[in-house]
């Protein structure tokens, strides 16, 4: 008996997930035109989905050869401590 309740919350669990990733599929093809608000769902998503404080997404711009901050979110009043990163520095290359 433990086992099968055991089962039903793995199973309870895994539709709730996957009712969540329909949920988050539908929200991408409404943003897909808008790079901005799309980057800004994935890591808001990201956040949420696997319980950490914090995320940030970066694009490399060419023109200043430099990682940008495009997009973070966080649910505890984190403020993003570097804007960009050099292609020089050792976390890039």
């Amino acid at each position: 008996m433990a086992r099968l309740n055991g089962a039903r919350r793995i199973l309870a669990a895994d539709i709730k997930k996957y009712a969540n990733l329909k949920k988050f599929t539908r929200a991408l093809g409404r943003a897909r035109d808008d790079i901005d608000k799309l980057l800004k769902l994935i890591v808001y998503r990201v956040v949420k989905t696997l319980g950490i404080s914090y995320g940030a997404i970066y694009l490399y711009d060419r023109g200043l050869k430099a990682c940008v901050l495009k997009a973070n979110h966080s649910f505890k009043g984190i403020k993003p401590q570097v804007m960009e990163i050099s292609d020089e520095n050792d976390f890039i290359k």
